[in-house]
């Protein structure tokens, strides 16, 4: 088989493996081409067809919008140099009407500024700079159906939480119906999970990221919490030297014990415990069953859930009993507790020693066990906490994972890419890109 050969069939079976994960998403895989030069049309319809896409062609905005009322497609590249509509005219337009469909303007160098701009206003999601390449061509058109499907995915997301919400506010007059309207809710969801990972033959960790996940949708600092308290209580376990089951326990309770806050006001997460009005006060009490029942029709999560069902009740609680299950939920409190007020201080500029201070008087108002406390904080002398700090790091420092802690923007100050996004290849890739251009001003990132 030859080279061509070789590159046809293994862009096919790209194709294959993208239209099956598309088909469960109801989308085609379709590219769509608006340019005026049909020489440049023909050399671009080649390269894609080369690549396996299904190809439509058009030679001025009004006939790719014609195009798209009968045809869905995936992908729209037009070129910002045509007469009558230009590319940029022609892809706001298809914002406003199929905001689903990924948008790519080919330009030259002269108007890189135009394709920056609409890159940072969100009307294109890349461009394309004359002349390109095949290997250029094929990963823009890669990333841009992975980005449809990504955005497809959060829309079905975000409906269903705004349906919840929706459901949850009809009831904020009566407690009890609102804990068993968001309980039902937040069950649901968990079915819904468990539905979409069975063919992963019930796999304990998949189903764990899938709650983070979904936590994640609903208030970003629900996961970036739960992850830093998971990181202290991994070590903060061995430090105590309990059972590796019970370690493990205690790890799971930490990834997912705030999931019932999935729907808390904003509010909560920016005050301090003390100073709570009445509805953070019920939202924050209630919480944790919420959280325990959003997994417990999963079998292998009942420990998990009976921790994060109490790890906010008094040691002298006749739920907590049993002496494992107390030690394991007043190791998460004392965690939680403690990582939740250490942020607050730290975002309000207040100091983070007094954090300290808070939890000797949570053990004498009962809240905390004495000795565990005690224990807490002789490790906390050995191990520094986990709090993030902002870092300046160059382009080439850059990692996938990393998340930005302030917006990136150009030496004449656009802005490029937002605050708190998250590094992946394809940014590192559009900031080199952008680079060749312009100068870019100093980049900061979180880090612990």
């Amino acid at each position: 088989m030859g080279t061509n050969d070789h590159a046809e069939k293994s862009a096919s079976t790209r194709v294959v493996d993208i239209n099956e994960m598309m088909e469960q998403l109801h989308a085609d895989e379709v590219i769509l081409l608006v340019d005026d030069e049909d020489i440049v049309l023909r050399t671009i319809e080649r390269q894609a067809d080369h690549l396996g896409y299904s190809v439509l062609t058009a030679t001025n905005g009004e006939e790719a919008l014609k195009i798209l009322e009968s045809t869905p497609c995936a992908v729209v590249v037009a070129d910002q140099n045509m007469p009558g509509m230009q590319g940029i005219e022609l892809l706001q337009a298809i914002q406003k009407t199929k905001p689903e469909t990924i948008r790519v303007l080919a330009t030259g160098d002269a108007g890189l500024d135009v394709a920056i701009a609409a890159v940072n206003q969100g009307q294109v999601f890349r461009f394309l700079t004359k002349p390109w390449s095949l290997t250029k061509l094929e990963e823009t058109l890669k990333a841009a159906i992975e980005q449809r499907r990504v955005l497809v995915e959060n829309r079905a997301f975000k409906e269903r939480i705004q349906a919840q919400n929706e459901q949850l506010k009809a009831f904020n007059h009566n407690l009890e119906c609102l804990v068993e309207e968001r309980t039902a809710e937040v069950r649901e969801k968990s079915e819904r999970i468990l539905t979409l990972y069975a063919d992963l033959e019930d796999s304990f960790d998949a189903m764990l990221q899938a709650m983070v996940a979904v936590t994640t949708v609903g208030e970003p600092k629900i996961a970036q919490h739960t992850q830093r308290v998971r990181e202290m209580v991994v070590p903060f376990t061995k430090f105590l030297g309990l059972h590796p089951e019970q370690r493990k326990t205690i790890e799971r309770a930490a990834m997912i014990h705030w999931i019932g806050l999935l729907n808390a006001p904003p509010s909560l997460f920016r005050v301090s415990i003390n100073d709570f009005d009445v509805d953070d006060r019920i939202v924050w009490e209630f919480h944790p069953a919420l959280g325990a029942n959003a997994i417990a029709a999963i079998p292998t999560l009942k420990a998990v859930a009976k921790v994060v069902a109490n790890y906010l009740e008094r040691p002298d609680s006749k739920q907590l009993r049993d002496e494992r299950r107390r030690v394991a939920c007043q190791v998460l409190k004392i965690c939680s507790l403690y990582q939740r007020e250490l942020v607050i201080a730290k975002t309000q500029k207040r100091d983070t020693e007094k954090v300290l201070e808070m939890i000797d008087v949570w053990v004498q108002s009962g809240e905390l066990h004495q000795g565990l406390a005690k224990e807490f904080m002789e490790f906390t002398v050995e191990s520094p906490s986990v709090i993030l700090e902002e870092t300046s790091v160059s382009l080439d420092d850059l990692q996938p994972g990393m998340v930005f802690s302030r917006p990136i923007t150009t030496g004449d100050g656009v802005p490029i890419v937002t605050r708190d996004a998250v590094v992946t290849d394809d940014v590192k890739v559009q900031l080199a890109e952008i680079m060749r251009h312009k100068d870019l001003n100093q980049i900061w990132v979180w880090s612990d």
